[in-house]
C-alpha cells in the first residue's frame, strides 16, 4: 500500500473501513473513528457535512483497495488477496450507501452475492 500526502478524511476513513479488520462492533468502531476525526480536525462545519466527506473518502479508499485485491489476485497470481475482496465490497456497499452513491452500493452488494454463490465452485 502506498503512502501519499492527502486528505485526512481519507486517512481516518481508511482506519474506519479497513477490509482487514473484522470486529463485532464495526458500526460503533466506525462512528468512534469518525467522531475522533471530526474533533481532531477541529471541523467548523456541520456533522452531516463531515460525515458526507468522510464516507466519500471511505468509498474512494475501498474502490482502490478492491481494485488492488482483484489486480493482485487475478493478474499477479496472488489468490490470497481475493479472500479480502468480499469484505472490501461489503464495506464499499456501506460507505457508498452512506454518501448517497446507491448505484455503486448496489453493484458492490451484487458482486458480494456473486462471490458467495461462486465460492463453492
Amino acid at each position: 500500500q502506498g503512502a501519499r500526502l492527502g486528505s485526512s478524511f481519507y486517512d481516518f476513513a481508511s482506519l474506519a473501513f479497513d477490509p482487514y479488520v473484522k470486529r463485532d462492533d464495526m458500526q460503533l468502531w466506525r462512528l468512534e473513528i469518525e467522531d475522533h476525526a471530526r474533533e481532531a480536525s477541529e471541523w467548523k462545519g456541520t456533522r452531516d457535512a463531515f460525515s458526507q466527506l468522510f464516507n466519500v473518502a471511505a468509498t474512494q479508499r475501498l474502490l482502490q483497495a478492491c481494485g488492488a485485491y482483484a489486480n493482485l489476485g487475478r493478474r499477479q497470481g496472488r489468490p490470497d488477496f481475493l479472500a479480502h475482496l468480499p469484505q472490501g465490497l461489503a464495506l464499499l456497499a456501506i460507505a457508498a450507501t452512506q454518501c448517497g452513491r446507491n448505484r455503486l452500493a448496489n453493484l458492490a452488494r451484487e458482486l458480494v452475492d456473486r462471490a458467495q454463490k461462486n465460492k463453492g465452485k
